[in-house]
């Protein structure tokens, strides 16, 4: 992420700024059951999946194959395989996207 954020200035010198936006377009092909995973995990911020399923409803199936798009699409971090939580790179795009779609209220 911070590699972003670094520009060439002359031969030799590097600027910092601000990292750059992340590509957010795949966010409008998220189903709404995805939707929902999604906010349930920005709630709780890191969140197993047990706890995935008790909090959201749905089923394994459904919930399973969000949390492998979300990691395969760098939307997702897991800790120790068991634990989710929003990247720290998407984590504002995401939150912001879930919020327009009132799948968030601030």
């Amino acid at each position: 992420m911070w590699l972003s954020a670094l520009r060439q200035v002359g031969e030799q010198s590097l600027r910092v700024g601000l990292p750059e936006d992340p590509d957010t377009s795949m966010l409008g092909d998220l189903s709404d059951d995805s939707l929902f995973v999604f906010a349930s995990i920005a709630l709780h911020e890191n969140i197993s999946l047990p706890q995935l399923l008790a909090t959201t409803q749905l089923p394994e199936g459904v919930v399973k194959p969000v949390l492998d798009e979300g990691r395969r699409m760098k939307l997702l971090d897991c800790q120790n395989g068991t634990v989710y939580r929003l990247s720290v790179l998407y984590h504002y795009p995401v939150v912001r996207y879930l919020q327009a779609k009132h799948c968030l209220y601030e």
